[in-house]
């Protein structure tokens, strides 16, 4: 009996420090140093990036894009920091996560990635809870002006319709959610 007591804790250790936990998708950007390097300083990436690049395709190698030379580059350019840049960037990345990026990076983020990371999200929303939904997104853009628009992908989502395209005057007429639950009436 003992015995197996032991076994068993030992098993629910191992599993402990060797299962993988999958965890949920996060919408927010987890950041470490070398994000920050790049995402501060893509310069010398970006150099790198196309000398590695360049060098590849005069060796008589073809390489699909230069995309395929980026991890390599912010090593190289990440190895050549001094440790104290290093620890700096890592300061930043965890102020970061703990606070969210400086506002000109939210709004080169926000250009950038909403429309995808919303479309990922209604489709999760879809799958888990066939919700439907329709956004209504504003930002600051890199050059301070404000953003406004409306995203819908009501169309990809199983049989659905986009409702901006069928209800095309709801910018003049207002949207009450009683259209919208007229309108979601007819797909489930």
């Amino acid at each position: 009996r003992q015995e197996r007591e032991g076994l068993a804790l030992k098993t629910k250790k191992w599993l402990a420090s060797h299962a993988q936990v999958k965890r949920a998708k996060k919408a927010t950007k987890h950041w470490t140093g070398r994000d920050v390097l790049y995402d501060l300083k893509p310069e010398p990436v970006q150099e790198k990036q196309k000398k590695l690049y360049d060098a590849a395709v005069a060796k008589g190698k073809n390489p699909k894009s230069d995309f395929n030379f980026f991890q390599i580059a912010l090593t190289h350019v990440w190895k050549k920091l001094s440790e104290e840049d290093k620890a700096s960037l890592r300061a930043t990345a965890a102020r970061w996560n703990n606070e969210g990026p400086k506002p000109e990076v939210k709004a080169r983020l926000a250009e950038k990635h909403t429309a995808k990371k919303l479309a990922d999200f209604a489709q999760e929303m879809w799958l888990a809870m066939g919700a439907r939904m329709l956004f209504f997104v504003s930002f600051k853009r890199p050059n301070g002006k404000i953003a406004c628009t409306q995203l819908d992908f009501n169309d990809t989502l199983g049989n659905g319709k986009s409702y901006l395209t069928a209800n095309a005057s709801f910018q003049s007429a207002g949207i009450t959610s009683r259209d919208w639950l007229q309108h979601n009436t007819t797909y489930y």
